[in-house]
């Protein structure tokens, strides 16, 4: 996701389908409690996660 790619090129590139790729990034958005790329990846950055 910090490399900006979008969800079917994240799913090419590690040869899953584009339904698992968006059921992890809702998990990630639900465990850091945000709505959005945007917020998750300020607030991946602001927990030091990168």
């Amino acid at each position: 996701m910090e490399t900006g790619l979008s969800n079917k090129e994240i799913a090419l590139k590690l040869h899953v389908s584009l339904a698992t790729v968006k059921t992890h990034i809702n998990n990630i958005y639900s465990k850091l409690q945000v709505r959005g790329r945007l917020q998750a990846l300020e607030c991946a950055r602001t927990l030091d996660l990168f």
